[in-house]
């Protein structure tokens, strides 16, 4: 299982980039580009944790940024599951809803 990175939103650099026929979210942390997965409200830190573990429970690496208003869960372009994160993201949301 891989844990969860959390930095402060103002430390990562965000970029927009294109993939099957939409822009999409990203962050450069580090040497690792991430692509947005899921936005909580800051109330809800346990969820936002509970995706990125789930997410790491898989072999991915992710990365959670707080702002103010929200966190963010994000995983690695280079994760062979990243292509389907859509599907891996409402799978992991119904079973912590769930739970």
């Amino acid at each position: 299982m891989m844990l969860p990175t959390l930095i402060g939103e103002q430390n990562a650099h965000l970029f927009s980039f294109y993939l099957d026929r939409s822009v999409r979210q990203g962050l450069r942390y580090g040497l690792g580009l991430y692509g947005w997965v899921y936005s909580f409200p800051i109330g809800d830190r346990l969820a936002a944790f509970d995706l990125a573990a789930e997410l790491g429970a898989l072999g991915n690496q992710t990365v959670i940024t707080v702002s103010q208003n929200s966190y963010k869960v994000w995983i690695e372009l280079t994760s062979d599951s990243y292509p389907h994160w859509d599907s891996m993201i409402q799978a992991a949301l119904t079973r912590s809803q769930v739970a």
